[in-house]
């Protein structure tokens, strides 16, 4: 079992049995082990090519998709561990946002980070080489590709990216390489990573692979006519899970026909908005809530002065959240949500983090890892490909260069 995940299912209205998921669990059990859990990072590497560029007070990480978003949901959730390197992400060539690096962060202080699996994304390609005049390191597949080409024309250093496709590859060098550069302790973050697999394995009990039955949970309402997901994260940490998340989804699941759409924002300013849509739109979306049940930050509360307490506010007064702490009115917020789609009939269930920790960030990489496999897998699907992303690629370069001729 994991330490800090929890899944709470009581309301997604599809019932869960072991038997069900037993039976399917004999079919995957003949599977080849996912590339993301086989591989062993060599982080002893990573940390010999990034420590010299550690004493560069900025970083400009160029990278889409998969080569960003684990490093981004580094990024935002474990803020309160990094270092003080200021992170940018640059995953456009919109010229006025390259600009306005260039006039913000000079080559005496800043490395650039180009990362690529294939070495042939474009949308990297181009950015990069705005900034030729910059400390660089590129993080790519050895002995291919335009990136690793023109690393060795121009002496960059280069961190291997492995054999693992991006959208999966948040406890390799592709993720760790950033991590590494923000100060985070990646062996932290690795090992439970590594440990969470074990729970969540095409092996494992179904007992206590929430991660399976959290994606049999909403196939289950995907058939029953629930195409869409909507996710409110009560955690501004946690909610930088967001794009990883997404994109794992969209870019397993969505394919012949098949699929679910998410869609979601930080909580509560969810609810000010997206709760119209979740409550009173068409009725074809499930809740999938995110919590965090510890803040690190405990004391904090609502201290109302007597002389205001008496104003009144919605059906009571002001002195009604006085003395609540903080944490217990985000609390609050959710189960309202949460309270309101149960006696609307609207399916929901929740994936409670217990902290934030590297710990804890570990195993929440592991859990979408293998519940984007499971979605997949439900559907008849490979959960690796990725084959109309590819096609817009194509398309996009036969543009540039009919632009060109």
């Amino acid at each position: 079992m994991t330490s800090h995940l929890r899944l709470i299912t009581d309301h997604d209205q599809q019932s869960i049995t072991i038997d069900d998921l037993v039976q399917l669990q004999t079919e995957w059990k003949k599977l080849p082990l996912p590339a993301f859990q086989g591989y062993a990072v060599d982080l002893e590497y990573v940390h010999s090519v990034v420590v010299d560029y550690q004493k560069y007070t900025n970083v400009i990480i160029i990278a889409n998709g998969g080569s960003r978003t684990s490093a981004l949901a580094y990024w935002q959730s474990l803020a309160h561990l990094r270092n003080d390197t200021t992170i940018e992400f640059l995953s456009t060539m919109e010229p006025d946002v390259i600009q306005a690096l260039h006039k913000k962060y000079s080559p005496d202080t800043t490395l650039v980070l180009p990362i690529s699996k294939s070495g042939t994304n474009i949308d990297v390609l181009e950015p990069l080489f705005q900034f030729l005049d910059y400390p660089i390191v590129a993080v790519t597949s050895l002995e291919k590709g335009v990136l690793y080409e023109l690393a060795k024309q121009y002496n960059w250093p280069i961190v291997p990216h492995p054999e693992v496709g991006g959208r999966y590859s948040g406890r390799t060098e592709c993720a760790f390489a950033p991590a590494e550069l923000m100060g985070l302790d990646v062996a932290a973050i690795n090992t439970a990573a590594v440990q969470a697999y074990d729970t969540f394995g095409y092996a494992a009990p179904v007992e206590d692979n929430i991660a399976l039955q959290a994606a049999y949970s909403c196939w289950k309402n995907d058939q029953a006519g629930y195409t869409e997901i909507f996710m409110p994260i009560y955690s501004q940490a946690l909610a930088g899970f967001l794009p990883l998340i997404v994109q794992l989804i969209h870019e397993s699941t969505g394919k012949d026909g098949k699929g679910q759409t998410i869609f979601g924002d930080q909580a509560p300013e969810s609810q000010h908005h997206t709760n119209q849509r979740f409550f009173g739109g068409r009725k074809n979306a499930i809740g999938f809530f995110m919590t965090l049940r510890n803040q690190r930050t405990k004391n904090l509360s609502t201290v109302i002065p007597d002389e205001v307490q008496s104003l009144a506010l919605r059906d009571g007064t002001l002195a009604d959240i006085h003395g609540i702490p903080l944490q217990d009115g985000l609390r609050y917020d959710y189960e309202g949500v949460a309270e309101n789609a149960t006696a609307l009939e609207i399916p929901h269930l929740t994936l409670e983090v217990n902290e934030v920790s590297e710990t804890s960030i570990g195993e929440l990489i592991s859990f979408w890892h293998y519940y984007t496999v499971y979605s997949a897998l439900l559907r008849d699907q490979d959960p690796f490909d990725q084959p109309e992303v590819e096609d817009a690629k194509a398309a996009s370069f036969a543009k540039r260069q009919t632009a060109n001729n």
